[in-house]
C-alpha cells in the first residue's frame, strides 16, 4: 500500500518502478522454474522397490523427498530412533550391532592362540617322552657291553662310570707318548638341533665365534655369554646340510633352550632337543674307518679334505631311509687328536661294539681300546686344561680369562656380551687367567672333583686365585684354577693353598701349546718398554 500524500513523489519515477517490478517477476519465475527442474530430477533418479503383496509382485514408490530438500541424516537420526523405539515400546538406548558370522574378538583370538600353543607343547612333550623311553631301552643294551662300575647313576642322561676310570696307568698311556686308543662314553652330553633358513644369523648374534662362516661339513667351538660377557656354556656348533647341532654341557639343555627361545622373535628358526636322537661317543688317538661296515654308507664327499664333519647313513632295518651318523674330526678346544661321533640311538650298541673291538678303527695298534666313562673323561679334561660348566665355566668368568682363544672372533659383528669382551681386549682388562697346577698330593680340604679352594702365593701371605678342579691320575694330582694377572705366574712357579699344607707347581696348558695370543704379548712388551 502507498500513502496518497506520498503518491506524487513516485509519479515521476513510474518508469523506474515499472522496470523494478518486471525484474522481480522475472526472478520469481526463475526460482519457480528451478524448483520444477529439481522436482523432475528427483523423480528421474528414483529407484522403484520390488515388494510382494497378496502373493503378487508390485512396484512401490521410493522416498518422496527431493535430494535438495533432504535433511542431513545426522540430524534426523536420533529423532527417528526415538520415534521408532517409542512406537514399538522399546528402550531408546542404542542396541549393539551383531557381528558378522565368522569374525572373532581379540580375546577369542588370544584364547585360540593360547590353546594351539598348549596343544603343540603337549604334543612335543609326549613325543619327547616316547623318545626318552626308547633311548632308555637302547642305553640299557649298551650298558651290557660296557665294564660298568659297581655304583653309578642309572639316569637316562646321567652318564656312566666305568671300571677303567680309576685305572691310572691306562690314563697315562692315553695321555702319554704311547697314545693308546680310547673310547669315551658321553651319553650325558646334551644336543640341541637348530634348523631354519635364519639359523646361522641367529646363532651368530648370540655367540663369541664367527658362526656365519660355518658351511656344511664344518664345526666351531663357541661360547654363549651374558650381556656382561660372562660364560653361560662352552659348546660345539656342528653344521650339516640343513641344520646346526649344538653340543652343550651335561644337564644344561633346558637352560640353553630357554635362552635361545627368548631371542628368536621373528627369526625363521626352529629349536629341538635332540639329546635322545643321538648318543655322543669320543675316540682318541685313532682314526676311524666307518666305511668298513657294510651297513654304513658315506653321504658327504670323501675327497673333500677341508671338511671336518662327515655324515653317514646306517641301515637300521627299521626306518625307510636309514639313520644319519655324524663324524666330527679334531676338536681344537680339546687339543687331543681324535673324533667325536653322534651315533643314532637305534644303532648305538652295534656301533659301540665295532669301535670296542677295533673293527671300525683305521689303526688299532697293539693296545686294546680303553673304555672310559664320565669320571675318566673328567680326569682327561683336567689334565688337558679344558674348562667345564660349573667349575671353570660360570658367570664369574669370561672366555678370555678361561683362555678360550679359539672360541673368540674379535672381527665379527655384535653379539650378546661383545661390547664387554672387546673392551677387555682394547684396554687390556683381563684380571685373571686359567692355569694348570701339579699338586704334591690331593688336599683333604678340597675333595675329588670339587672346587673352591683359595690359591695363595708361595709364601702363603697373599691371595692370588681360586682352585676350581682337581683329580688324581695314577700317582699324580692335577688341578685347574684361576690366578690373578698381577701375580705374574709363570711355568715352574710354586703356589700354596689357604688352610692346607699342600703346595703346587704351575704348568702349561696342553691344549694351548702356543701360549698366550700375540696381541696380548705385544701389549705386555709395550708396557715394559714404557
Amino acid at each position: 500500500r502507498v500513502c496518497p500524500t506520498t503518491m506524487g513523489a513516485y509519479v515521476g519515477r513510474s518508469s523506474i518502478f515499472t522496470a523494478h517490478t518486471q525484474s522481480s517477476v522475472f526472478a520469481t519465475r526463475l526460482i519457480l522454474l528451478g524448483f520444477v527442474l529439481a522436482f523432475c530430477l528427483s523423480q528421474s533418479f528414483r529407484t522403484p522397490n520390488l515388494g510382494v503383496s497378496n502373493g503378487a509382485a508390485r512396484v512401490t514408490r521410493g522416498p518422496q523427498r527431493s535430494a535438495f530438500m533432504a535433511v542431513p541424516r545426522r540430524m534426523i537420526g536420533p529423532f527417528r530412533t526415538t520415534r521408532s523405539a517409542s512406537v514399538k515400546g522399546e528402550s531408546s538406548a542404542p542396541q549393539p550391532q551383531a557381528k558378522p558370522a565368522g569374525k572373532m574378538t581379540l580375546e577369542q583370538l588370544k584364547e585360540r592362540i593360547k590353546l594351539q600353543q598348549e596343544a603343540k607343547t603337549m604334543a612335543q612333550k609326549k613325543e619327547q617322552e616316547e623318545k626318552a623311553k626308547k633311548y632308555s631301552e637302547e642305553i640299557s643294551r649298551l650298558r651290557e657291553l660296557q665294564p660298568v662300575a659297581d655304583t653309578y647313576d642309572n639316569g637316562v642322561k646321567s652318564g656312566v662310570s666305568l671300571v677303567s676310570d680309576s685305572d691310572g696307568e691306562a690314563l697315562k698311556r692315553i695321555l702319554g707318548e704311547t697314545a693308546a686308543p680310547c673310547l669315551i662314553d658321553h651319553t650325558d652330553t646334551g644336543i640341541i638341533k637348530v634348523s631354519g633358513k635364519d639359523r646361522l644369523d641367529f646363532l651368530h648374534g648370540l655367540t663369541t665365534n664367527d658362526i656365519a662362516t660355518l658351511t656344511p661339513g664344518s664345526h666351531l667351538a663357541t661360547v654363549f655369554t651374558t650381556r656382561t660377557g660372562r660364560m653361560m656354556d662352552l659348546t660345539t656348533a656342528i653344521a650339516t646340510e640343513d641344520s646346526i647341532y649344538l653340543l652343550v654341557s651335561p644337564g644344561n639343555v633346558e637352560t640353553m633352550l630357554e635362552v635361545l627361545d627368548k631371542y628368536i622373535l621373528a627369526s625363521k628358526v626352529k629349536l629341538q632337543d635332540a639329546s635322545f636322537d643321538f648318543v655322543p661317543l669320543r675316540v682318541l688317538n685313532s682314526q676311524l674307518n666307518l666305511d668298513q661296515s657294510p651297513r654304513i654308507s658315506r653321504i658327504s664327499p670323501q675327497d673333500d679334505t677341508d671338511r671336518t664333519v662327515h655324515t653317514y647313513l646306517i641301515d637300521d632295518g627299521a626306518s625307510k631311509d636309514g639313520e644319519m651318523l655324524i663324524e666330527i674330526h679334531n676338536s681344537v678346544t680339546d687339543g687331543i687328536p681324535g673324533t667325536t661321533l653322534l651315533v643314532p640311538t637305534s644303532v648305538i650298541s652295534e656301533v659301540y661294539q665295532g669301535l670296542k673291538e677295533g673293527v671300525l678303527l683305521a689303526e688299532k695298534g697293539e693296545d686294546d681300546v680303553t673304555e672310559l666313562g664320565k669320571e675318566g673323561w673328567e680326569k682327561i679334561r683336567i689334565y688337558q686344561g679344558i674348562p667345564k660348566l660349573g667349575a671353570e665355566v660360570t658367570e664369574l668368568y669370561n672366555p678370555m680369562e678361561a683362555q678360550l682363544w679359539d672360541t673368540l672372533n674379535f672381527l665379527k659383528g655384535c653379539y650378546i656380551g661383545q661390547e664387554t669382551i672387546a673392551r677387555l681386549k682394547t684396554f687390556k682388562g683381563v684380571k685373571q687367567l686359567l692355569h694348570r697346577f701339579k699338586l704334591d698330593k690331593m688336599p683333604e680340604e678340597f675333595g675329588e672333583n670339587r672346587g673352591g679352594m683359595t690359591i695363595m702365593s708361595a709364601s702363603g701371605k697373599k691371595k692370588i686365585g681360586t682352585l676350581t678342579s682337581c683329580a688324581t691320575i695314577g700317582d699324580e694330582v692335577w688341578g685347574l684354577g684361576y690366578a690373578r694377572m698381577k701375580a705374574e705366574l709363570e711355568v715352574g712357579d710354586e703356589v700354596s693353598f689357604q688352610g692346607s699344607e699342600v703346595t703346587a707347581t704351575v704348568c702349561d696348558l696342553p691344549r694351548l701349546p702356543e701360549g698366550l695370543p700375540e696381541w696380548m704379548m705385544e701389549e705386555e712388551g709395550e708396557e715394559e718398554e714404557e
